[in-house]
């Protein structure tokens, strides 16, 4: 069953993981959102400049001037106070440019705010998704605002890849099983149909294997066919 943009859509018994996660990853790279999902991605920084009344300065206008009436000595010399403490820090910029605010399509670039590109990824997910697996989309309290996205995604992962790893056991032996051609069109598509089986997994075969097998399986159809 498809989804969105050709994504697959997952149930809690769902066997094709990897077609899903290809699919998933193919889409982000073609609007140049593939970063987030990448654990290696560190947002800009920008620097923070704060500015604080320094409590030391007086204003020339109400500073005290000499206390002894009538002196002619010259006033002490005054200490230049400045006026502010300026402090300036580096801090990530939460601000990044976008070409698909909505992760759905290429539009223009625009400023965006990346929790808002979290949220929209993780609401692509919940629509891709069975809702019996939508307990997977919670973000953990105190989670990183602008990593929430690769966390659920991986929460996701998890969820599917050890089942994942059983099928391709299973569908390698199911492949490995077919060792006789009760007819070549029935055996070819059976071929065909196992393969693509695989292929749901990450385990296919080229065409050059598939034909290599079908020319193989022939000769226990046909005795007097030799392929060397």
């Amino acid at each position: 069953m498809s989804g969105e943009h050709g994504i697959p859509f997952l149930s809690s018994t769902s066997k094709n993981w990897v077609h899903f996660e290809n699919m998933f990853t193919s889409h982000l790279s073609s609007i140049g959102e593939s970063r987030l999902l990448d654990f290696n991605h560190v947002l800009p920084t920008k620097e923070v400049v704060i500015k604080t009344l320094n409590p030391n300065w007086v204003d020339e206008d109400v500073a005290p001037t000499s206390s002894v009436s009538g002196s002619t000595d010259p006033p002490p010399p005054r200490i230049l106070v400045p006026k502010y403490h300026i402090v300036s820090h580096l801090e990530s910029d939460p601000i990044v440019k976008a070409c698909s605010p909505g992760l759905d399509k290429l539009r223009g670039e625009t400023l965006v705010p990346y929790n808002l590109l979290n949220q929209q990824l993780i609401i692509l997910l919940a629509r891709l998704i069975d809702k019996s697996l939508h307990h997977l989309l919670k973000c953990p309290p105190g989670a990183d605002p602008f990593a929430t996205a690769r966390g659920v995604y991986r929460a996701v992962q998890k969820h599917f890849q050890p089942q994942q790893w059983a099928d391709r056991d299973t569908l390698r032996h199911k492949w490995h099983a077919i060792t006789t051609c009760v007819s070549p069109q029935s055996t070819y598509n059976e071929l065909l149909r196992v393969n693509d089986e695989c292929n749901s997994v990450g385990v296919g075969h080229n065409a050059e294997e598939v034909a290599t097998k079908f020319a193989h399986l022939l000769q226990t159809h046909h005795s007097t066919a030799y392929i060397g």
